[in-house]
């Protein structure tokens, strides 16, 4: 039996490294039961707008984190989630925002990717 994922989808104020702000959506899975299993972080939440309006399609890779969890219900007993990181990089945000998703419950690892490249993220972040 498969895995049924349910979602909600969040507005999320973020800001491109060009230097202007975009609102874009944020899909955040659950399971069937419920059980939120996207990193939801207090950083990504203070970058939340209550808004009834739909974000435009998005025309670039925004920066993000996938973040491996257990997941005792797949083959490979993991599950890979994209957590959005809203906030510009090299400052205090941004980097808050990677260690409260790497400290979220049951993350294995996380990967970043930036606007344009992929880094891996180590434990000193």
């Amino acid at each position: 039996m498969g895995i049924t994922r349910r979602y909600k989808d969040l507005v999320i104020r973020y800001s491109s490294d060009f230097n202007f702000d975009i609102l874009l959506r944020h899909r955040i899975y659950k399971t069937e039961d419920g059980t939120i299993e996207t990193p939801i972080t207090p950083m990504l939440l203070a970058r939340q707008v209550e808004s009834d309006c739909k974000p435009p399609k998005r025309t670039f890779n925004e920066r993000h984190v996938i973040a491996c969890f257990a997941n005792p219900d797949t083959k490979t007993g993991e599950s890979n989630l994209k957590a959005i990181i809203p906030y510009l990089p090299n400052t205090v945000e941004h980097k808050t925002h990677i260690q409260e998703i790497k400290a979220y419950t049951n993350v294995l690892a996380i990967e970043y990717y930036s606007e344009g490249a992929s880094i891996h993220v180590n434990q000193n972040i």
